[in-house]
């Protein structure tokens, strides 16, 4: 359904807006749960950095930074003018992988 509303908004919203997405993966951020319940922030542990590499197949050690580009290329008028209802999915790899392997499936 997103995949479908994001193309639609492309193609009505054009030529003044561009429906484009950045969908990155394995990334590690400070996100953790409730502080008072002692939950610490599971994506941003070096053990959770190392099993992100270890899965990906370009083995990136990516933080929240390591996307900009990507999103500034889209926000720059010149650089990405011809594009619309795109996505661009900075994971180093990971879903060239499939996520039925991801989650220990095969």
């Amino acid at each position: 359904m997103i995949e479908v509303s994001r193309t639609q908004e492309a193609y009505e919203f054009a030529p003044k807006v561009g429906g484009n997405g950045v969908v990155p993966g394995g990334t590690s951020i400070p996100i953790g749960g409730i502080e008072s319940l002692e939950h610490r922030p599971m994506l941003a542990t070096q053990e959770m950095g190392e099993q992100l590499r270890s899965i990906n197949p370009l083995q990136p050690d990516f933080d929240a930074e390591a996307h900009v580009g990507a999103y500034l290329y889209l926000a720059g008028e010149n650089l990405s003018r011809g594009v619309t209802g795109g996505i661009i999915d900075p994971d180093g790899g990971l879903g060239s992988r499939g996520f039925s392997r991801f989650a220990g499936l095969l």
